[in-house]
């Protein structure tokens, strides 16, 4: 995590993170909360994707689709995912 990015509370005084949750413990539940829903709709984008490769379309065919794929599952852990193939 980046501790040195500088913030501004509601009153416009600069602060680090640190100093805004203590300031702002609202705004950063609504950022924890809105972080969730962001690693959520991940989840389901990635989903999608093996989805996309089973459905019998050759998807793989097309170079944006190769990129994006190899993109999105870069880091992946396959042990913890079986489905997933490599990329190509």
């Amino acid at each position: 995590m980046n501790t040195a990015k500088v913030y501004k509370d509601s009153n416009g005084d600069e602060c680090t993170i640190h100093q805004m949750v203590k300031r702002e413990p609202y705004w950063a539940a609504n950022r924890i909360q809105e972080g969730e829903l962001a690693l959520d709709k991940v989840q389901r984008l990635q989903n999608l994707a093996i989805w996309m490769t089973g459905c019998g379309y050759d998807f793989c065919q097309h170079e944006y689709f190769r990129e994006q794929r190899d993109e999105l599952l870069k880091g992946m852990d396959k042990d913890a995912s079986p489905e997933l193939e490599e990329p190509i």
